[in-house]
């Protein structure tokens, strides 16, 4: 047995200011009004350097609260355009020299979401996110990435944390109007279900043998604004199951919420953590996920919400596995340690072909 710990970052939105021109343009074009709140929201440097000071605080100051991989599913910059990226990749640095101990530097799994592959007007841009982010997101042959992994392990049990991006490209996106376009994305099996089904393979022939959960950017479930719904999430959904996937965690929404339905995988929805958008507030999210010969067994999410000039524990969500009593309970408490595994041996990163 083992228990894993995440952390999970969501919806950055590194780059353009929030009165500028260029975001006049886009809300417009999407919405018809001049400056929704709900659609355009811009990166908050005191909410980021708050959310620095935290996650530094539990991996250094405190041993037994230590995270073994840090996730962020999406949306590091405002548009897709380089300068948005870079300023993104700042942050990602200093996540990474402000977690480092005399042992190792953190592990990062991140992925695009779909603010990531646009410019300003709404044009997909290619590989720009995988140029950026090569250490993480590594291109194919110059091309864009369909799907990448992160397998962290002890000696006994594994955990693979497997990303697609579902986001529209070049090749399919003239058909659609400029709202879903640029809100939306879409699962397709002809082109896609192959290639996850190859990934899953892939990352499952690994020792030991992990429990694979998925990090998208978009939730694969229904959503009350259809702009930001993934076109066939249902089909998605139930091809995650058939491939034993147990949890889904995404962003996306900023809106911090936990979905269920009976027979299919839990899918977690992450809260934006920097931005300005006052809609939902800031987030960020720990998870502890049990794991015991290849199965999970329970997971535990302590969610952070930043309130003035710090983040503090606010909803804690538990959803315990299939071999036990389903329970949905609803407290405020903080981080606490749990350290009954040996710590990580090794980290494994498995980039796909597309």
């Amino acid at each position: 047995m083992a228990i894993f710990r995440l952390a999970h970052l969501s919806d950055l939105h590194f780059g353009l200011p929030p009165n500028s021109g260029v975001v006049n343009n886009i809300t417009r074009r999407a919405t018809g009004d001049k400056n929704p709140s709900w659609f355009f929201s811009t990166h908050n440097t005191r909410v980021s350097d708050a959310l620095l000071g935290k996650l530094r605080q539990d991996a250094i100051q405190n041993p037994d609260t230590a995270v073994d991989l840090y996730v962020i599913s999406g949306d590091l910059g405002n548009t897709g355009r380089s300068t948005d990226l870079e300023e993104a990749a700042k942050f990602v640095a200093s996540l990474e020299k402000s977690l480092s101990t005399d042992r190792q530097a953190p592990f990062i799994h991140l992925l695009p979401g779909n603010h990531d592959r646009y410019d300003a007007i709404g044009n997909a841009l290619g590989p720009t996110f995988e140029q950026t982010f090569k250490r993480f997101w590594p291109h194919y042959y110059g091309e864009q990435r369909f799907w990448s992994s992160t397998t962290i392990a002890t000696e006994s049990e594994a955990l693979c944390v497997l990303s697609f991006d579902f986001a529209f490209t070049k090749e399919n996106q003239p058909t659609l109007d400029f709202k879903h376009r640029w809100g939306g994305g879409a699962y397709m099996p002809r082109e896609h279900k192959a290639l996850i089904i190859e990934a899953t393979k892939t990352v499952n022939s690994a020792k030991p043998k992990p429990l694979v959960i998925w990090a998208l950017h978009y939730p694969p479930v229904p959503l009350e604004n259809k702009n930001l719904v993934l076109t066939g999430h249902d089909k998605l959904l139930e091809l995650a199951k058939s491939l034993g996937v147990p949890l889904i965690i995404a962003g996306h929404t900023h809106d911090p919420e936990v979905r269920r339905s009976h027979g299919t995988p839990e899918v977690w929805i992450a809260g934006s953590a920097t931005t300005s958008d006052r809609s939902y507030g800031n987030w960020f999210h720990y998870l502890d996920l049990e794991i015991s010969k290849g199965k999970l067994v329970s997971a535990h999410r302590f969610n952070y919400a930043y309130r003035g000039t710090r983040f503090g524990a606010e909803l804690s969500l538990d959803v315990y596995g299939e071999n036990k009593k389903q329970l949905f309970s609803v407290e405020a408490r903080p981080l606490t340690g749990r350290r009954t595994a040996p710590r990580l041996n090794y980290v494994q990163d498995n980039p796909g072909r597309d």
